[in-house]
């Protein structure tokens, strides 16, 4: 079962990234050494960190409610600009004062503004100072001492803390890009980690990777004994379609056997060399830089994970270690994931036995698991039941009566009426079958309707005496299939009754033994699908049956864990 990966996951969550108290110590640590006033607002204009190092002018200025909203809209106006430009701009703000607006980028992305300012480059007219003390209700005689205070500063001294500025928005930057890898890193081990499922690892790391890195392709590939080959398990930035010619990559002569045989990353920082990756889809693409790690588990490779750039890239050690434990982390979950697909099919094997098991006991019974199934899942949609739970009623239909394995013959076989005591061992079934399926961690679902199918509405039925909705709505469709295709069959103690009759003791009991609303939708696919379903594995040999059935449980997957 292929999962789909939402590139989103992996899409930089900003907010998890800044870290005020941290940015508030170097703005502070800034402001003290460069003699300004420094702050950092997100993309949108809001303060990230407080002011620092404010000066007495700007101080008067925000003591006046009207002061706090002109300085609140003139930094709004400095970062859209900003972000519309991604250039460093000189900003004079509605005061006179200018300021150094400088862009923080993570991954070619906007991730914050840089705002440093409370400077001029000559001194303002004394009109309008107390003009603005006027407007804002500031004393002018302090306003305008304030004013003097003012740090004067020449455009060429301007210029260079311009300079000055654009290198430390690249160290906050660097800081937090890789901040951002680690964060994304434990991201990534919770969400491989999770997963019991080969190619969900193998996409997650895909996307990873390449989000984290920035790569414009990342290819996984898994070597195959037979073949002697490296397969392409999961793309980014590339189609399937794409890759179908080269998606088995023959290892002589290539990068990827130099990876799998020293245990070391390669890296070409810049190539121009054609046919360096060694496959065509990739040299035709241009690549220009590439990183390729071995996934290795316990010093064995089993196969690639590989970054490529369609520009020269500076890919450093911290890229590789990035790749490389994102490789080692996908190659422990694949192996993890491989460990239970085995256990999996150990243990469906187990069930296939059981199921010939106990339908070899009772040759009335053949295709009856199977009819069941196909009854409920005719059912669950008809009543637009969501996809998945629909599988899971299905499943539960095949699965129903696997109890009966523990069950006597003489009592399943037994022509005339049951014993108290008798009857007490065959209604054990629906509880024994709920055992046997828990540990093979089926959907907690499909073990309750199993469990629960012979549950009547009205509380009378058995395991548990349930009433209503205590039954879960898979136990009460497959209580109205099993009870039809049960009477219209035959029996060791009984004839078969028409489909005709049956109908009208399942309308009968509605809203006794069974849900009234399962019954409506039963009865519409009965005029549907009814005759085909009944033709299912009735009068066929009891392998074909038990095939067919087998078959639909590993086409659904449902047991495999995402």
């Amino acid at each position: 079962m292929e999962e789909v990966v939402m590139l989103s996951d992996y899409k930089t969550k900003y907010s998890d990234i800044l870290d005020p108290p941290m940015l508030q110590e170097v703005v502070n640590r800034l402001a003290g050494n460069m003699g300004m006033a420094f702050l950092v607002t997100d993309v949108e204009g809001v303060p990230v960190t407080r002011m620092s190092n404010l000066c007495r002018f700007c101080t008067l200025i925000n003591r006046s409610e009207e002061g706090r909203r002109r300085c609140a809209d003139a930094l709004a106006e400095d970062t859209s600009l900003v972000m519309k430009t991604m250039r460093d701009e000189l900003c004079t703000c509605y005061a006179g004062l200018v300021h150094i607006v400088v862009p923080v980028e993570l991954h070619e992305s906007p991730l914050a503004v840089l705002i440093g300012g409370n400077i001029i480059l000559e001194m303002p007219e004394k009109g309008r100072i107390y003009k603005l003390a006027g407007e804002l209700g500031i004393d002018p005689g302090e306003l305008w001492a304030a004013a003097g205070e003012i740090p004067v500063w020449g455009r060429d001294e301007l210029y260079e803390r311009v300079r000055l500025f654009s290198t430390v928005a690249t160290v906050i930057s660097r800081l937090f890009y890789e901040r951002y890898q680690l964060q994304q890193m434990v991201t990534l081990n919770r969400r491989i980690t999770s997963s019991l499922n080969v190619e969900a690892v193998c996409s997650r790391a895909v996307h990873a990777a390449a989000e984290i890195i920035r790569a414009k392709y990342c290819i996984l590939r898994l070597f195959n004994e037979e073949k002697q080959a490296l397969i392409i398990k999961a793309l980014y930035g590339l189609t399937k379609e794409l890759t179908a010619g080269e998606a088995v990559l023959s290892l002589p002569g290539t990068v990827q056997e130099l990876v799998l045989r020293t245990g070391e990353p390669f890296v070409a920082r810049e190539t121009a060399r054609n046919g360096i990756t060694g496959n065509g889809f990739l040299d035709d693409g241009g690549i220009r830089a590439l990183l390729i790690v071995p996934l290795s588990m316990q010093s064995e490779a089993i196969g690639t994970l590989e970054a490529y750039f369609n520009t020269p890239r500076d890919i450093t050690g911290w890229d590789a270690s990035i790749v490389s434990t994102i490789a080692r982390q996908s190659a422990a979950a694949i192996e993890n994931a491989r460990n239970f697909e085995n256990q999996r099919n150990y243990y469906l094997a187990a069930l296939q036995a059981l199921v010939v098991a106990t339908e070899a006991k009772d040759v009335y019974t053949r295709g009856h698991s199977l009819r069941v199934a196909e009854y409920s899942d005719s059912i669950a949609r008809a009543m637009k039941l969501p996809v998945k739970e629909a599988e899971e009623i299905y499943l539960a239909g095949l699965l129903h009566d696997i109890g009966k394995i523990g069950v006597r013959e003489d009592i399943l076989l037994k022509p005339g009426s049951l014993s108290l005591e008798e009857r007490k061992e065959v209604e054990t079934h629906p509880l024994l079958g709920a055992k046997i399926l828990e540990p093979a961690n089926f959907p907690q679902a499909v073990i309750l309707a199993v469990r629960h199918h012979h549950e009547n509405v009205a509380g009378d039925g058995y395991p548990d005496r349930l009433r209503k909705n205590e039954i879960c709505l898979g136990a009460r469709i497959l209580r109205v299939a099993d009870a039809f295709d049960t009477i219209t069959s035959n029996r060791s103690y009984r004839r078969r009754i028409s489909v005709k009759k049956a109908i009208i003791e399942i309308q009968k009991y509605a809203g006794l033994q069974f849900d009234e609303r399962v019954v409506r939708a039963f009865l519409k696919v009965l005029n549907k699908d009814g005759a085909v379903i009944r033709e299912k594995g009735g009068e066929g040999p009891l392998l074909d049956v038990l095939m067919n059935a087998l078959s639909a449980i590993s086409a659904l997957g449902v047991v495999d864990k995402q």
